[in-house]
């Protein structure tokens, strides 16, 4: 039996679509309900950078990755002298 990595992969863009939409959900109601301007403003550019730099990061290490390859989940045990 085996598992292919794009199954992985579509894993993963499904997390970073929900992490997406929970990106919008927050800033909407950090900039509607944030009270000093300046704070609500530079605390929203900092998550951004921060979010930016996870995502941007994360899509240069797995871009190295062959996808097409596939993973033998049982393979027969080998031994020492195999």
């Amino acid at each position: 039996m085996t598992l292919p990595l794009t199954l992985l992969y579509v894993i993963y863009l499904l997390l970073v679509g929900v992490f997406v939409l929970y990106s919008f959900f927050n800033i909407y109601h950090l900039l509607r309900f944030g009270s000093p301007f300046i704070v609500t403003i530079s605390v929203s550019l900092l998550y951004l950078l921060g979010a930016v730099t996870l995502l941007s990061t994360s899509w240069v290490f797995i871009g190295g990755i062959d996808w097409s390859t596939t993973i033998d989940l049982l393979a027969p045990p080998t031994t020492f002298f195999q």
